[in-house]
């Protein structure tokens, strides 16, 4: 069909504000998640006369580099952590995680320096960085001026932006200006009008659309729309109860028993088995977040619980002397068929990745994954339980 105005006006966007960073010696590129700016960054180091002077991609995280990656994969792109890229010049020190100045310099040539979640620097990260490289034609720094800031001293990205910001630029369309680039059209999940976005731009910060309004009245008289379902409780026994029902519906389960339902939604085909090159497909198709670590509806609990109702049987299975599934991991207990999240950024060693062809050795901070093994076959020529405890991640599908 026909490109829509908003489809049309997101167009027009990225195409000022490609120009703008292609163009700049030193550009912001901002704008919240779903906004494009990955597919901007594509395009951009996918351009020969960029592509053929070498491209860097820098990010503060490792999941930020795994996404980079992806992006970069079409493209001749180099792309690191910070802590991977100044570690090699002596300017970040891993043992005591500190960045740090020395005498030595990046001198290969990487003429286009992209930073991803810029919102994350401290000033020292930053200037660290600047300082190492050399040789640089155009430097651009990239992220949610809106997320959180840094933990560490300054927020070098936000002054950088109202540095660089054009007066008056909320009010203009595109909003490019010098140095500036600013994408304000989400095209991910179905454009604008989903009240779970629109409740959302409650909370970034910037200035209200006319009609914002609408979706507080809408959620007072419509608690339970398509993408937006509000409900309360008075006390933690109603929160259990609730918790329940919101399950047993929102992950259409027969009851609270329908532990093979449950295990479909993460990815097991038959209910029972979680398969490398299956599970982790689905296991980010839902999350229950929390603000809260403890109290009954905190973190810790709600995994104890969902872990209690639908593990139990794993568990016990892993505990068996007859179960073909390593013993349970740690004080959760994690078991084949447990959705598990990574903590820090850390290389692998070789020996521990399968298969060994083409993989990152390194998982980052943030990558979700499936547990899907080490399942005994009849094939496996080892004594007792299996010892290995295998887990593929969602952002490194075909490994383990």
């Amino acid at each position: 069909g026909n490109p829509d105005e908003q489809e049309l006006n997101a167009r027009k966007e990225k195409a000022a504000a490609l120009k703008e960073i292609a163009e700049s010696r030193f550009s912001v590129l901002i704008g919240p998640a779903g906004t494009g700016k990955t597919t901007l960054l594509t395009i951009l180091s996918g351009q020969d006369e960029i592509e053929n002077n070498g491209v860097l991609l820098l990010a503060p995280t490792g999941k930020a580099r795994v996404r980079m990656e992806e992006v970069a994969s079409s493209n001749n792109v180099t792309a690191k952590t910070l802590a991977q890229f100044l570690s090699k010049y002596g300017r970040y020190d891993g043992n005591i995680q500190q960045y740090k100045f020395t005498d030595i310099y990046c001198e290969a040539k990487f003429e286009t320096v992209i930073l991803d979640e810029s919102s994350m620097l401290t000033e020292l990260m930053l200037a660290t960085t600047l300082d190492c490289l050399k040789g640089v034609k155009r430097f651009i720094l990239v992220g949610d001026h809106r997320q959180l800031p840094p933990i560490g001293a300054g927020r070098p990205f936000i002054d950088i932006i109202n540095h660089l910001k054009p007066e008056n630029i909320n009010s203009e369309f595109p909003r490019v200006g010098k140095g500036y680039a600013e994408l304000t059209i989400k095209r991910r999940q179905g454009g604008s009008n989903r009240e779970d976005l629109q409740l959302a731009e409650w909370f970034s910060g910037e200035p209200l659309e006319p009609g914002a309004d609408n979706v507080i009245n809408h959620i007072m008289n419509n608690p339970n729309s398509e993408y937006l379902r509000v409900e309360n409780w008075k006390n933690e026994d109603d929160f259990e109860k609730l918790f329940e029902e919101v399950l047993i519906e929102e992950l259409e389960l027969e009851n609270i028993d329908d532990i093979a339902s449950f295990n479909k939604t993460l990815g097991s085909i038959d209910g029972r088995y979680f398969n490398f090159g299956e599970a982790a497909k689905k296991a980010e198709s839902w999350q229950v977040l929390s603000p809260i670590r403890d109290k009954v509806f905190g973190v810790r609990s709600l995994n104890r619980n969902i872990h209690k109702k639908f593990r139990e049987d794993k568990v016990q299975y892993a505990r068996s002397k007859y179960g073909k599934i390593p013993k349970p991991i740690g004080l959760e207990e994690i078991v084949y068929g447990d959705k598990i999240i990574n903590l820090s950024n850390s290389k692998r060693y070789e020996s521990t990745v399968f298969p060994r062809e083409g993989s990152l050795d390194y998982i980052a901070n943030g990558e979700i994954g499936m547990v899907i093994g080490q399942f005994k076959q009849k094939y496996h020529k080892f004594k007792g339980k299996p010892r290995n405890t295998e887990i593929e991640f969602t952002s490194q599908k075909g490994y383990k």
